[in-house]
This record gives C-alpha cells, structure tokens and sequence, in this order.
C-alpha cells in the first residue's frame, strides 16, 4: 500500500516537469530520489528526507510538488520559518493549488498566528477549499492545537455544554434539518464535541456512513477529557463499521469503550 501511494506521489511529481525538456535518464534519477525522501519522510527523518528532495531541484528546480513535500517535512519539524519558504515557493509556481494554501495556512497555525488572523486566513480561502471537511479540517487544527499547547483561546473556547441541541430533530427523524443546522453551527464553533457527534449520528441514519465518520474523526480530538463523549463517540465507530462488516475496525473502539 505505501509503495502504490509513493509511486502515485511520483507520478504528480513527474507529471508537473512534463513539459520541460528532462531526458529520460534524469527522470529515472529523479523518481530514484522522490522515492527515496519519501521514505525517509515516513521514517521522520526529516531532514534526511529533505536533503534527497534537494537533490530532485538539482534535476528540476521548478517542480512544486517537491517543494511542498520540503514544506511538509519543515513543518512536522517545527522549523515553520524554513517550511514557510518552501511552500511560498510552491505556491508561486501553481498558485492555483488549494493544498499549498492549506498547507500555508497550516503553518501559519503551528507557528502561533493569533486566532483572529487565523480564522481572517481560513475564511479567505474559503472559496477556494470547495470542501467543507478541509474548512472543518483548518478550524480543528487551530482550537484543538492551542488547547493541547496550553495556550490562550480567546475565540470559542471549549464549552461542558453545546449551546445548540439537535437531539430534537434527530428524534422527529428530520436528519437533513439536523445535518444543516449542525455543520452551520460548526463554522462559527469548530470545537464543539457534541454537535459533530449529533451530525455524525444524523448522517448514520441516513446510511451517509462515510460523512458520519469524517464527523466523528473530526471531533475526536476535543473529546479527551470528556468521558461520556467518549462512550458516546466509540459507540458510534462501532455501530458505524459493524452496520458496515468492518468488525475489525470496530474491535480497537470496542477495547477503548471497555477502559473507560
């Protein structure tokens, strides 16, 4: 499976200098390479990773795959001042890629940004993300990152209790008005629990398996010292993947269920 997903990444990489007059010799070194500090990116050798990338702009200087991928590897080392730079790069080469905007704004979040000019960033690039997980995705990063560090929120903190109750239409079986209601809600308090779990039950019952867990995963990571959400979000994984025949992903969140 890591070998499919690494040659697909090469595939992209090759693909962006297609135009460009490499021969074929320096296309095979170049994969060699691609492949390589894609290897050492799953090692968390980082730096390693980076420097077999470096030796992919010595073949192609404008390949902007590479320098996201330098950009990702900056980031997961926490040297955002040198993943900035790189993903600046890859943004001005193709500066219609929504993944090198996200990722920017990634960065931006890891570094400490202020909430506001954070969510002025994420609500920019809004239009262009197309996708309300990736907008959800952004959100989560930046309340669930400075609850983990400690730091600050001063923009939607954490509530006990949501202040929006969808248990109403969920009842009444008006899953649709329940699913709208909640993911509107969740644009303006990205890290309320219960109501991605409230959505996440709606959509389970409209059979939107996939939709339910991308809530539930999104919502996980403000659960952690919340225990009946817990229950109530492990119960969930396992009704999901057992309506499903995915007993197996349902064994893990059946052993967690059983320690709290």
């Amino acid at each position: 499976m890591h070998k499919i997903f690494f040659y697909f990444l090469v595939l992209i990489a090759v693909t962006s200098f297609a135009q460009t007059t490499l021969k074929s010799q320096e296309k095979l070194q170049f994969e060699d390479y691609f492949f390589d500090a894609m290897n050492e990116r799953l090692k968390a050798n980082y730096d390693k990773s980076n420097d077999l990338f470096q030796q992919c702009l010595s073949i192609d200087p404008q390949n902007d795959v590479v320098y996201f991928k330098m950009a990702q590897n900056d980031m997961d080392a926490k040297k955002y001042e040198e993943a900035l730079t790189y993903i600046n790069k890859a943004k001005s080469i193709n500066p219609d890629n929504k993944w090198y905007q996200k990722t920017f704004i990634e960065i931006k979040i890891a570094e400490g940004i202020p909430i506001n000019k954070a969510k002025k960033l994420i609500e920019e690039f809004r239009p262009k993300a197309e996708n309300k997980y990736v907008v959800m995705d952004l959100y989560r990063k930046l309340f669930y990152g400075r609850q983990k560090t400690g730091l600050s929120v001063s923009y939607n903190s954490p509530k006990k209790n949501s202040a929006l109750n969808l248990s109403p239409l969920i009842n009444a079986q008006k899953y649709d008005e329940a699913i709208q209601k909640g993911e509107k809600y969740l644009e303006k308090h990205p890290n309320d629990a219960q109501v991605y779990y409230d959505v996440a039950l709606a959509y389970k019952f409209l059979k939107k398996y996939q939709d339910a867990l991308d809530y539930l995963d999104m919502g996980s990571d403000f659960i952690l010292k919340n225990k009946a959400l817990q229950k109530k979000y492990y119960q969930l994984y396992i009704d999901i993947y057992t309506v499903q025949g995915k007993k197996e992903k349902a064994l893990p969140y059946k052993q967690k269920l059983q320690k709290i």
